[in-house]
């Protein structure tokens, strides 16, 4: 497994200000002809030019050693002068390459031992509680038992996905048109103000329109209506997983119960909750906004996300295309960090792909009397060499790795 290093960049450079040449993606310059970049990327335009700078001295070193060395040895200096013009030329490239070797020394330690630059513990808590007191937060809170109620309900319906190769149970589509007029009875304001898409029958786009003029990229937040079939399972906290019932754990604390409480109608009825919310406060986007929920994530979403996908192409046009996607991520749990007992909310830092194989093998005709012998990866029965190559591949998992990505 690669590992990398988390490193802060040398203060020497923070203090620079880089400005935009062109407009950057992430803020919209003015009409001040030296508008500086946004956050995000003048953090990594600080990085390249420390990464450059670094190089160059390296660079700079290493001539100036070479150079000293080169002189000495193809002009040999007098054993008795040691302070000819010569030898003082020597001394001056090997000291001021050994002062850019130092110089690079500090940069690297600075760069390597500082503590990235954030908030301390207590000035987090601090922030918290500040918050927790605004109106916004209060407002959350008093909305805290209706918005579990609604996920309950939104969980009660049972959008199973099955795989099309099951021939004992097949998906319900019904349940998700069921779950289309909860929607609409439920959040009255995002169907009033919002266009409602309707893709390949069971599939949801919404169409929140930004501010007339707004040349902004739209943006995508997106979610997933169906969950995964509940065979075999023994639930001990609810009878019915479908029920979506609020009941406390063993701490006391009130869950909502059910198929789907995490992965993922709690983020779909999070978004509309979040929509409903924003209109009722009179707020109306500065880009539009598209909010996506599809119906078959589970078994691998080509019905329902590669449909919208082919949708939002049709419908942005050619050339154009969303400047991001918020898809789900992980969850706000407790109990995930040992010695930790406050929740946490995870963010994902990284994916986990998959890749399908599928393995074939050719012999000439044989005789299950006398069946060959596994001598090597090519002779043996089929299922020999076919159990060979399966304990290869088990043996051998791809490795792991981890790219750094600047936002």
């Amino acid at each position: 497994m690669r590992r990398t290093t988390s490193w802060a960049i040398p203060s020497i450079f923070q203090d620079i200000q880089f400005e935009l040449p062109n407009p950057c993606k992430h803020c919209q310059p003015g009409n001040n002809a030296t508008t500086t970049r946004c956050q995000p990327c003048t953090v990594h335009a600080q990085k390249g030019l420390f990464q450059e700078t670094y190089k160059t001295l390296a660079f700079t070193a290493l001539t100036l050693l070479l150079s000293g060395h080169f002189v000495e040895a193809v002009v040999p200096l007098p054993p008795h002068h040691p302070t000819t013009t010569l030898a003082l030329v020597v001394k001056v490239l090997y000291g001021t390459g050994l002062l850019v070797l130092v110089l690079l020394s500090v940069l690297f330690a600075n760069a390597l031992c500082k503590q990235a630059p954030g908030l301390s513990f207590e000035a987090r808590q601090a922030l918290s509680k500040q918050y927790l007191n605004t109106p916004a937060a209060l407002h959350l809170q008093s909305k805290t038992h209706t918005m579990a109620e609604h996920l309950g309900q939104a969980i009660q319906f049972q959008t199973i996905s099955y795989d099309a190769n099951d021939d004992k149970h097949h998906t319900d589509h019904q349940e998700f048109l069921k779950l289309h007029a909860w929607f609409i009875k439920t959040y009255p304001l995002v169907h009033k103000h919002c266009t409602r898409h309707v893709v390949n029958d069971y599939s949801l786009v919404y169409e929140w329109t930004g501010e007339a003029g707004n040349q902004q990229q739209p943006y995508m937040v997106y979610g997933h209506m169906d969950v995964v079939p509940v065979l075999g399972q023994d639930w001990t906290q609810v009878d019915d997983p479908f029920s979506g019932e609020i009941k406390p754990d063993a701490s006391g604390k009130d869950h909502v119960w059910g198929r789907g409480a995490i992965d993922l109608k709690n983020i779909c009825v999070g978004w509309m909750e979040a929509f409903e919310d924003l209109l009722e406060s009179g707020f109306r986007p500065r880009r539009t906004v598209y909010l996506g929920m599809g119906h078959d994530e589970e078994i691998g979403g080509r019905e329902g996300a590669g449909a919208i996908a082919r949708f939002m192409e049709q419908k942005l046009g050619p050339g154009k295309s969303l400047e991001f996607l918020w898809d789900e991520g992980l969850f706000v749990i407790d109990g995930v960090i040992k010695g930790h007992a406050a929740p946490v909310a995870m963010i994902c830092t990284s994916e986990k792909g998959f890749v399908n194989v599928q393995l074939e093998v050719e012999c000439p005709p044989q005789h299950s009397s006398f069946p060959p012998v596994l001598s090597s990866k090519t002779e043996g029965s089929p299922i020999d060499i076919l159990s060979a190559a399966c304990a290869r591949l088990a043996k051998t998992p791809m490795k792991v790795t981890f790219i750094p990505v600047f936002f």
